[in-house]
């Protein structure tokens, strides 16, 4: 993380995706950041969109915002029923999870998001991930905003 070309710390981001039948869940969904965090929101997306698709595809349902309280330095914080979503309308989708993160000293907000691998159906009722190089457009990105 860097404010005006200074690094003023790092974040670490853990999320698992399950599958089952036409349901995903991104839970667990945990951060933990280098600096006192004022606040942690978790947001959550399901799009449709196969191998390469750019921007991951038109996101179908979301879920959050989840807004977590103050956390100290190298606090875990978790989003603990992370997000359940269900579509069987489209053969692919991908999940996004982001987290992003604000500090009392410093304006604005960072933010990480991360894509699972596409999933795939060949009835829209039973979903499986394809291999891990089965990625949406957009993959993953982090950055900070005004």
């Amino acid at each position: 993380m860097g404010y005006g070309g200074k690094t003023i710390g790092n974040a670490h981001f853990l999320v698992e995706w399950h599958l089952t039948g036409g349901q995903s869940l991104e839970s667990p969904v945990q951060s933990r950041v280098s600096r006192y965090t004022v606040h942690t929101i978790f947001t959550g997306a399901l799009s449709n969109g196969a191998k390469g698709v750019p921007n991951g595809g038109s996101v179908k349902k979301q879920c959050g915002p989840n807004t977590r309280p103050v956390a100290a330095a190298n606090a875990l914080v978790s989003y603990p029923s992370g997000c359940r979503l269900s579509d069987k309308t489209s053969f692919d989708h991908n999940q996004i999870v982001e987290a992003s993160w604000t500090f009392s000293d410093y304006p604005g907000y960072w933010y990480f998001f991360v894509r699972s691998p596409v999933s795939h159906s060949t009835d829209k009722v039973t979903y499986r991930f394809g291999l891990a190089d089965s990625l949406p457009g957009n993959a993953a990105l982090g950055g900070w905003n005004a």
